[in-house]
């Protein structure tokens, strides 16, 4: 009792039954009992089983999420700009050196979380590196075509957690010249923020009028894959030592070939930020 919470099976060859538990809705409770009566000759003994059933608001795991409405990455893409208490979780694949923007993955589909906060006197600790396992809370919202989940002083959260066995790895998604090309309406088209490849890069121009400078952003940056132009966009969250070891790298090799891995930024359409020199490496 009450019948409606749960199922008993036939009885198989030893003479067991399966019973089967219908949990309530999450975020609530039922009380049952399992009556079971025994006859054997003329004798008779009925014995009572309470049961407990209770369903947490969501499940990882490792623990109970902090309340909220646990979406996957790729539903959480999918939200109406403004869904507020949304939690997701994912693999680090980027993180601003200042903590004002990190980025989580799982295979295909990323998501920016923003964390306006960061760069201010209630800075939030960011110690997370490329592959950790982490889960926030904030509001889905879109900023210039990039989706993201906006980090609150109020109610956000960005926490360490344990990846469930079937997590999916991020997968890595190499940029040819077509998809370059093809911009914000082509190939690229959904990867905004996705673990990235891009090879056969060539400096064109930008560096002697690049005067990395703290809390200034630098979007002259040139290079060239093929015939196609590729704008570098150098965001001052990087910090100046990052800014100064990117410069450095291009300047000692001017005329060699590059290659850039990391998340794909994206400001109406798909840019090159790196996060430091370790995401420019030098082919030849």
């Amino acid at each position: 009792t009450p019948s409606s919470a749960a199922t008993i099976g036939n009885a198989d060859s030893t003479g067991r039954r399966l019973i089967t538990f219908t949990f309530p809705a999450a975020g609530s409770s039922t009380n049952v009992t399992l009556r079971v009566t025994a006859t054997y000759l003329t004798a008779t003994a009925t014995l009572d089983y309470p049961f407990l059933l209770q369903t947490p608001v969501a499940t990882s795991s490792s623990s109970v999420v902090p309340e909220g409405i646990l979406k996957t990455i790729a539903e959480a893409r999918n939200l109406a700009p403004g869904t507020a208490n949304i939690v997701v979780e994912g693999f680090v694949i980027s993180v601003m050196p200042d903590g004002n923007n990190l980025t989580i993955q799982q295979g295909g589909l990323a998501l920016g979380l923003f964390n306006p906060i960061a760069a201010g006197a209630n800075q939030r600790p960011f110690n997370f590196s490329f592959g950790d396992y982490i889960r926030a809370r904030g509001t889905f919202d879109r900023f210039n075509g990039l989706n993201q989940l906006r980090v609150t002083v109020l109610n956000g959260l960005i926490e360490a957690a344990t990846a469930p066995v079937n997590a999916v790895q991020p997968e890595i998604y190499e940029i040819t010249e077509a998809d370059w090309a093809g911009g914000a309406t082509g190939n690229l088209l959904g990867k905004d923020g996705a673990y990235v490849r891009m090879t056969d890069l060539q400096y064109v121009s930008g560096l002697t009028n690049w005067n990395p400078t703290t809390g200034v952003h630098y979007s002259s940056l040139v290079f060239k894959k093929g015939n196609t132009n590729v704008n570098f966009y150098i965001n001052y969250h990087i910090l100046l030592v990052n800014m100064n070891a990117v410069k450095a790298l291009i300047e000692a090799n001017p005329t060699a070939s590059f290659t850039y891995q990391g998340s794909l930024s994206w400001s109406n359409g798909p840019s090159i930020s790196p996060m430091s020199a370790a995401e420019l490496v030098v082919q030849s």
